[in-house]
């Protein structure tokens, strides 16, 4: 925990209140925290912060430590674009083994942290994770360079040698992307001679001069100076005012006199962006009089009202974004008029009606999102016409009816999300054509009938969500071709029949999860082979034979829920290697939270290793057949907040150990044969509020101290006897 106060008295205070309800170790005065190097002049009045060692470090992952320095953070040699990428065979497989994409997210952290002066050159960088050649490989070598004869640098404080007041310095770079022709915006804001914040994006239109994309970063950078000096004056640093400087006169001269000239005056129409401000009331009606207006951004307002059927005659729209307001009725039928627009996103309104047909003209449209609505009906075949489509998103809403087959039609989308409507009727099977699906959200809907084998089809799918449906019938061995496949949940369906053996080369999951479904057979042997499995789900249904062995191997695993099925095998076979390993080796699996195998057929005693795995906070053994003694060093859990071994047939006394569990919150021995008294060390356990030691063979009743104190925190006690 990291404390900041003004007054050293408040840190103090505030730790002996910390130290009154925990364990606390006061390590003194920060040095390092999250890869930062924390240093402190207290006589000069100076504070820094590096990251030398971080920096040192990734030159040296990356082989550049020792490589020759260079001045600039980016040459002016370097002219990134797109058109850069590689064209023979030999640069494909040249740019397959390059750790681009690592290597700018060590970047990115050093610029957040610590290193404003590379965020252009990190930001130029980034824009080509998915389609890289040489030359950006080249230009990301070159920051390292740029890193490795600077490693000291940071961000410094000055007391006394700089005035406790915000300012600001913004510029743009005009047409810079040679993409886009889209501009850069940069800023920084400083405090007390230091920066506190800054940026350096691509602006999300196109400029048509310098002066506009000056007056186009310096509004951005105005409305970032606003904001920065709420927070100092919160913060109790009172402001003055705010110094921004940009060194363009004509943007100057626009913001101070907005009629400066005829040639600026469409900057005004042609993008509005005011977000989170508050506003209200409603779009008005002659809002399509602004004929050069293309963007249009009022999102996270209280803006009202009806969408006006006048915003069809914005022939130059191309994105408008009205999402979390209050905006209600109809979607215009005219919104169809709008064929430029690019993204419509009217997510978290109050809009009713159909989604109209003539949305199928908007050609040119890449994200259509309007979640969280009541729009209702079904969804027009005509979606199918928005072949730029790269995420539809209607999730939350009342649509009715089956989905479109014309989705098929997509192609280049990504994401598609229906979830949390009444979707009825089978999948469709040309959903097949997704080729550049990555994310499938169908959740809570109606949906019945079988997945489509045809599924097999998309290779680039990465999360496949179909929990909460009537779907049915077998899962189709085709579904094992999706290797990119990371989130699998299909629970609370019916599906049935055996899990196909194609599913081991799911190598990439991290997600699995079937409960509540009818399936039989085995689970999966090699269900966690990829080795970075995290949720492991399949409670209730008919499954049988023992755990899948690569559980015992899944050092990812961080929750395993196998409760309510058939599965045999001695519990120590099981899970040894996953949360009872006595070897040296057992800390290898330090990520295992919770793990409930109640309702099966295992046997065996459980192994005295469990209490090696501290990190579990539930663990839930009931209802199976184990035997023997519960293990003494149950107590290392101190993390334990549900311990349920109820329904066995252990045997002997309850561990007085069992009082070192600090957190723990219920307790559950019922139904087994322990037998001697209850440990009076049960008083310890002062967060538990549900405790069944009944139908055993205990003795002499509850310890006074224990009962009384029980009694003084109103305990719900189960039972006893």
């Amino acid at each position: 925990m990291l404390i900041a106060a003004k007054r050293k008295s408040h840190i103090l205070y505030l730790k002996k209140l910390l130290s009154r309800e925990f364990d606390m170790n006061d390590l003194g005065s920060a040095k390092k925290i999250l890869g930062m190097e924390i240093h402190r002049d207290k006589k000069a009045g100076k504070f820094w912060v590096t990251q030398k060692n971080y920096v040192e470090k990734v030159l040296e992952r990356f082989s550049m430590l020792n490589d020759k320095p260079v001045s600039t953070p980016l040459g002016a040699h370097f002219q990134l674009s797109s058109q850069l990428c590689p064209s023979t065979k030999e640069d494909v497989e040249y740019i397959s083994r390059v750790p681009y994409t690592n290597a700018v997210g060590c970047l990115m952290y050093a610029m957040v942290c610590t290193r404003p002066n590379i965020s252009h050159a990190v930001s130029m960088v980034s824009r080509y994770m998915g389609n890289l050649g040489k030359k950006h490989w080249d230009t990301v070598k070159w920051i390292f360079r740029y890193l490795a004869g600077s490693t000291n640098f940071g961000i410094m404080f000055d007391r006394d040698g700089a005035k406790g007041e915000v300012s600001g310095f913004v510029d743009s770079n005009y047409a810079e992307d040679l993409d886009s022709m889209r501009s850069m915006t940069g800023y920084v804001f400083t405090f007390y001679g230091g920066p506190i914040f800054w940026k350096s994006v691509l602006q999300s239109t196109t400029a048509l001069s310098t002066t506009e994309a000056e007056y186009m970063a310096l509004t951005e950078a105005a409305k970032e100076a606003l904001w920065l000096k709420g927070l100092v004056e919160e913060l109790g640093f009172k402001q003055r005012g705010l110094l921004l400087q940009c060194d363009s006169q004509n943007a100057l001269d626009l913001a101070k006199n907005q009629v400066f000239h005829a040639r600026t005056k469409h900057i005004d129409v042609q993008r509005f962006c005011n977000i989170n401000n508050s506003l209200y009331g409603t779009i008005p009606s002659n809002v399509g009089t602004s004929s050069s207006l293309n963007y249009l951004d009022l999102s996270v307002n209280r803006f009202s009202g009806e969408i006006p059927s006048e915003i069809s005659l914005l022939m130059n729209f191309t994105f408008f974004s009205m999402y979390d307001n209050q905006i209600n009725g109809s979607i215009p039928h005219e919104i169809g008029k709008l064929r430029s627009l690019v993204e419509l996103s009217m997510l978290i309104n109050n809009l009713t009606g159909p989604i109209p047909a003539s949305i199928g003209n908007l050609s040119k449209l890449t994200i259509l999102s309007l979640y969280q609505n009541q729009l209702s009906g079904s969804i027009p075949q005509e979606v199918g016409m928005l072949k730029s489509l790269v995420r539809l998103d209607l999730l939350i809403n009342d649509l009715t009816g089956s989905i479109p087959t014309s989705i098929g039609n997509l192609d280049n989308l990504t994401l598609l999300d229906l979830s949390v409507n009444h979707l009825t009727s089978p999948l469709p099977t040309l959903i097949g054509n997704l080729a550049n699906l990555r994310i499938l959200y169908l959740f809570e809907n109606e949906l019945s009938g079988r997945i489509p084998s045809i599924v097999g089809n998309l290779t680039k799918l990465i999360e496949f969500i179909l929990n909460r449906n009537h779907l049915s019938g077998p899962i189709p061995a085709e579904l094992g071709k999706l290797k990119s496949l990371t989130d699998l949940t299909l629970f609370t369906n019916k599906f049935t029949g055996s899990l196909p053996s194609e599913l081991n080369n799911l190598t990439n999951l991290q997600t699995f999860q079937l409960s509540d479904n009818k399936f039989t057979g085995p689970l999966p042997d090699d269900v966690c082979l990829g080795g970075v499995l995290n949720y492991f789900a399949v409670v209730y249904n008919n499954f049988i034979g023992p755990v899948p062995k690569s559980l015992k191997n899944c050092t990812s695993l961080f929750r395993a829920r196998l409760e309510i099925n058939h599965l045999t095998g001695n519990i120590a076979d099981a899970f040894v290697k996953i949360i009872f390993m006595l070897f040296d080796n057992w800390g290898l699996w330090h990520n295992l939270t919770s793990l409930k195998i109640s309702n099966n057929n295992l046997v065996g005693t459980i192994p005295p290793g469990i209490g090696k795995r501290t990190q579990l906070s539930v663990l839930d053994l009931s209802s199976n057949h184990l035997v023997g003694e519960i293990p003494a060093n149950l107590g290392n859990l101190v993390l334990l907040v549900d311990l349920f071994i109820d329904e066995n047939r252990l045997i002997a006394s309850i561990p007085p150990d069992i009082g070192n569990l600090s957190n723990l919150g219920r307790l559950n021995l019922a139904a087994n044969n322990l037998s001697g008294g209850i440990p009076e060390e049960l008083g310890k356990c002062t967060k538990l509020w549900s405790l069944n030691l009944s139908q055993n063979r205990l003795e002499n009743g509850i310890p006074y101290e224990t009962s009384k104190l029980w009694i003084s925190k109103g305990w719900i006690l189960v039972g006893i006897y």
